[in-house]
């Protein structure tokens, strides 16, 4: 089940709102029910890989407890756990396939990269004695809670546990909650489905027939689809889980307005790179080592970065890519902040458009073809074939939507945009069929 369905939003959601509703003055018996409809939420769309789900939430949950008391050996047991999961579901096949085996792997489990993560730090953060953990319940609610189970937030559980001890569910979250949802769900159905149509025409013409404006107009639209895609999932997380009665972390904050390529990195996807700081970065000395330690600790981080999304060349290459650009910024020698602002911003977006070709190609061949075609020839025939109608107004949209142009409103003006807004959603979603979001798949 993913929040873009027609299920969701007409039974699956108004039913845990009722539910939670009915039980808000009993948190113990609210909890359990959130975890259940949380395994049923992924058994809808991931049933045979449920008992991996929840033996993780639990064993996370019991495992952290366990590194509250100050014993060592569950953080080391968490992490060769958690690790060793997702090494074998997301890495094994590839592996085996590059040694010349037949063996192609297990199928990926939804969200797997984000909920083995989620439980890792609960563990990490309980032996470091951050916060006292929560019960069992608790815990495992923590790791597998709906709204952010299979495509984040990565949220800490001393970001959460407040809520988990007391919270309420008033009208007023509610409403606010609705509307982030709204614009969440608008993002991903009327914006980013629709340019990654005019991506999908960039990235698989033959080569012969990608001219040069064809190749950077999908290299804009990926970039677009997938901010959208992804920032408008982490939205509707919010929403919902603001409507439940939690507060979850931001995951985005308009990082296509960033002047450096640091900048950026503290922008999007913010729980992601404060889980490989906190975990990874800081743990190997951080930048209290030098300048050749630190571009070291670097590098590591965003090559752990680029294989956390895939085991492809393509996505390891990303990481060291926008690795080696935060580098270079570091040591003064591509200085982005010396230039004027404007300046800073287009350097910086042709930086991260031309990381992100590399992301979204499906090989490194692939992936070079597609850079020469950038300096191509322009004959604007293939062009204008991917420019449809639908695609100008989606672009013209996601320009402002995704700088954060916005300006104060009623809100009634508000309420009745929201509802307009779902209208249109409900008529694409029941007229063009399954989108997956882009993150499930990582």
């Amino acid at each position: 089940m993913v929040f873009s369905s027609v299920v969701f939003l007409s039974a699956f959601l108004p039913a845990a709102l009722g539910l939670s509703w009915l039980l808000r003055r009993h948190l113990k018996a609210q909890n359990g029910l959130l975890l259940a409809l949380s395994l049923a939420f992924y058994a809808w769309g991931e049933g045979r890989y449920v008992a991996l789900l929840a033996l993780s939430a639990f064993g996370n949950a019991w495992l952290g407890r366990k590194a509250y008391e100050g014993k060592r050996w569950p953080g080391v047991a968490a992490a060769v756990l958690n690790v060793g999961v997702l090494a074998y579901f997301k890495y094994a096949g590839p592996l085996m396939k590059a040694l010349g085996s037949g063996w192609t792997g297990p199928a990926l489990p939804l969200g797997i990269s984000f909920f083995t993560f989620q439980g890792l730090a609960y563990v990490l953060d309980a032996g470091r004695r951050e916060t006292a953990p929560g019960t069992l319940l608790e815990g495992s609610l923590s790791i597998c809670l709906f709204p952010q189970l299979v495509a984040g937030p990565i949220v800490r559980w001393r970001e959460i546990a407040p809520a988990m001890a007391k919270r309420e569910i008033t009208w007023d979250g509610m409403a606010r909650g609705f509307r982030r949802l709204i614009a969440g769900l608008s993002k991903k159905v009327l914006l980013a489905d629709t340019l990654g149509k005019v991506a999908d025409a960039a990235f698989t013409c033959p080569d012969p027939q990608r001219d040069a404006g064809l190749a950077w107009l999908g290299a804009a639209a990926f970039c677009l689809q997938l901010y959208l895609d992804f920032s408008g999932y982490s939205d509707m997380a919010v929403g919902l889980g603001r409507m439940l009665g939690f507060s979850f972390p931001e995951n985005f904050d308009h990082p296509f307005r960033s002047a450096s390529l640091r900048e950026f990195w503290r922008r999007w996807h913010i729980s992601l790179g404060r889980w490989f700081r906190d975990q990874v970065y800081i743990p190997l000395g951080g930048s209290r080592g030098g300048a050749g330690r630190t571009a070291l600790n670097l590098l590591l981080v965003f090559a752990l970065t680029g294989l956390w999304h895939g085991a492809g060349l393509t996505f390891l290459l990303w990481g060291l890519w926008n690795g080696l650009l935060v580098v270079l910024e570091r040591s003064n020698a591509l200085r982005f902040s010396a230039w004027p602002r404007a300046a800073a911003r287009l350097a910086t977006l042709l930086a991260v458009l031309l990381g992100f070709i590399l992301f979204r190609a499906d090989s490194l061949a692939a992936a070079g073809t597609y850079f020469l075609s950038l300096f191509g020839s322009a004959s604007g025939a293939a062009l204008r074939l991917a420019l449809t109608p639908d695609a100008v107004l989606a672009l013209l949209a996601a320009v402002p939507v995704s700088l954060g142009f916005r300006r104060r409103v009623p809100e009634a003006v508000l309420n009745a945009a929201c509802l307009a807004l779902l209208a249109l959603c409900l008529l694409r979603l029941t007229a063009s069929g399954y989108h997956p979001f882009l993150y499930f798949r990582f």
